[in-house]
């Protein structure tokens, strides 16, 4: 018994002990259980990923597909990127392409098409894939059953860029100027290798378009900050006081497309503290007197994108270089068509000390949902001349007022009239006619530096809508203001008339209870009034015989009989005889009171009248 049980513990440890093999053996290979899975790494974490057609459990659902695919994507952490190297490929479709025409493993970052690379033996491509996100996506394409057709590791790494040498590179965010991912977290740390201490390094954005909520820390080689920033300032000044610069980058829950950026290991500082977004309906770029003397370098940037509501009514967007003479050095005006640098260029002059050559005069229009990319990148000098026009228009519906037409049925705003340049395009909007009689002329602008203009009227070209805006918003707190006097005024009233009220009923109560406990009441003394009782027969005898000895002379009649009885005052009946004859009195009930009421109501005050009729005295 005790041998059976030992063989039944043999085969149940060998069992467990394949099944934990084949198990580990499905979780390493693409087309095993894990197939259409995610397998989520820390940081840190290293696998293995291989294809074994024995292995292959979902094969069935393909039998009539040409082609069958295996997939797995691999997540990490927000701050961190997957490395994955191949250790063994025998994927070919017996030709040499650049690309894999047949079986390959299809490597990819979700939504980055530019991401997207594939691995087979026929390739050229280096056997390494390095993602600039937390994901990567591996897809197995294939078409014939394969004994072991690849085998590859993967890890998970910090997202971390070190740039180091005395070169100027380019650094952006993850496929610029593509979204960029809401959870991104990412460092770059530049190095300058100089024999010296005086190396310095200079980070110049040339496309800086992050989210207000996103954020960009820099630090120097001690580790101190010297800058931080978000997506509401446009290209921030960056110079280290170092040979070292760390930048990190915090997407912090946002997306947007990105920056784009060019650093240099400099001795001297280039402003960069000029050019900005251009948001208007038009206007004038100038530069001019920006240097007393000597050289100055100078690196700006302007977006000109217009807004782009129901209210302009403007459909394209004009852009001409007037003026771009004086300047010294290699300076060099790019104009491009979007927001950012990657867009096409559509105009570019250089400047090439002392000789200037430029292309003629010339105009650029877009759709105003474009926009234009603008750099200036050059030294300025004492006669340095720089004057860009642009101008949002509509070859139809001009508004009244706000708007201008052109001689060739452009419409611009009426605010770019006068101003000393051509925003028609025909020059129509500087008719000396016309200005001249303008009041408002403003064609000394194009003699003053401004970076852009005009932003100074007081009305804008809806002034219109505003003013009806603000109108019927005044009224209609006139309406509310009106409506809460009168509800107060009817509440004062009302609140008063209910204290009259009240005060009556008050009035009323009082005198009731004065007068009456219920019901008015009629009080009559019900006892005879407290007379003092006659002396006896006897005692009046006696004091008449004292009497008569001493005054023998007074006679007096002496009565045979007692006294006759007093009177005990008026009758119930005559009372009520009296009440009776009485018209004001009829119908009220009446009751006596005895002395001792009669006294504590007359003490109260209750007992405010008294008459006398009939040998009667009544109180009531």
């Amino acid at each position: 018994m005790s041998a059976t049980n030992q063989s039944l513990k043999k085969t149940l440890v060998i069992f467990l002990l394949s099944f934990h093999s084949i198990r580990t053996k499905f979780l390493d290979d693409i087309c095993g259980h894990i197939n259409g899975q995610r397998l989520f790494l820390d940081h840190g974490e290293t696998g293995t990923l291989q294809a074994n057609y024995s292995n292959n459990i979902f094969d069935r659902f393909y039998k009539n597909k040409p082609e069958k695919r295996c997939t797995v994507e691999l997540v990490s952490c927000p701050s961190c990127v997957i490395k994955i190297t191949f250790t063994f490929l025998n994927l070919t479709c017996g030709r040499s392409f650049d690309t894999c025409a047949c079986d390959h493993v299809w490597i990819y970052e979700p939504t980055f098409e530019q991401s997207s690379q594939q691995f087979c033996r026929s390739s050229n491509t280096s056997m390494v894939y390095q993602s600039q996100t937390r994901r990567a996506m591996v897809v197995f394409l294939y078409s014939k059953r394969y004994e072991n057709a690849f085998s590859l590791d993967y890890v998970s790494n910090r997202n971390k860029v070190v740039l180091n040498g005395n070169g100027t590179q380019m650094l952006q965010s993850p496929f610029f100027p593509n979204l960029y991912p809401s959870d991104l977290t990412m460092e770059y740390t530049i190095g300058c290798k100089s024999e010296n201490d005086t190396c310095k390094i200079s980070l110049v954005f040339t496309d800086f378009l992050i989210a207000p909520p996103s954020i960009l820390d820099f630090f120097d080689s001690s580790g101190d900050r010297i800058y931080v920033t978000t997506g509401n300032i446009f290209r921030p000044p960056v110079i280290t006081s170092g040979s070292a610069l760390v930048i990190r980058f915090y997407a912090n829950g946002a997306t947007s497309p990105g920056f784009k950026a060019y650093y240099s290991f400099i001795n001297d500082v280039t402003n960069i503290d000029c050019g900005g977004q251009v948001n208007n309906l038009g206007g004038g770029i100038t530069m001019m007197d920006m240097v007393q003397d000597g050289l100055k370098s100078f690196d700006c940037i302007w977006l000109v994108k217009p807004p782009e509501t129901y209210l302009h009514m403007k459909t394209h967007l004009y852009v001409k270089v007037v003026n771009f003479s004086g300047f010294a050095g290699s300076t060099e005006l790019t104009i491009r068509q979007g927001l950012t640098s990657n867009g096409p260029v559509v105009e570019n002059l250089k400047l090439s000390l002392p000789l200037f050559y430029t292309q003629k005069k010339r105009e650029h229009i877009v759709p105003i949902s474009q926009g234009f990319y603008i750099r200036l990148k050059g030294f300025f000098s004492p006669q340095s001349r720089l004057a860009i026009v642009y101008a949002a228009f509509n070859y139809k519906d001009c508004l009244s007022g706000s708007d201008f037409l052109c001689h060739n049925k452009r419409c611009v705003s009426s605010l770019l009239n006068c101003d000393g340049f051509d925003h028609c395009g025909d020059n129509s909007d500087e008719s000396s006619i016309s200005c001249s009689k303008d009041p408002n002329d403003r064609r000394q602008w194009s003699q003053t530096p401004h970076f852009l203009f005009p932003k100074v009227s007081t009305l804008s070209d809806f002034a219109t809508s505003t003013l009806v805006f603000l109108l019927c918003s005044f009224g209609l707190m006139g309406f509310i203001f009106a409506m809460v006097v009168l509800l107060y005024r009817i509440n004062i009233k009302s609140r008063h008339q209910r204290q009259i009220q009240d005060h009556i009923e008050t009035i009323n109560a009082i005198l009731e209870e004065g007068v009456v406990e219920i019901e008015e009441e009629i009080i009559i003394p019900d006892d005879p009034p407290d007379y003092e009782a006659p002396p006896d027969y006897d005692q009046v005898v006696k004091c008449f015989v004292s009497k008569k000895k001493r005054c023998s002379k007074c006679r007096v009649k002496i009565p045979e009989s007692p006294p006759p009885a007093y009177n005990q005052g008026p009758s119930t009946s005559r009372v009520l005889h009296f009440f009776a004859n009485r018209k004001c009195y009829r119908g009220r009930r009446v009751r006596f009171l005895s002395d001792s009421e009669c006294d504590q109501k007359k003490s109260k005050g209750f007992l405010r009248k008294s008459f006398t009729a009939d040998d009667m005295t009544l109180f009531i």
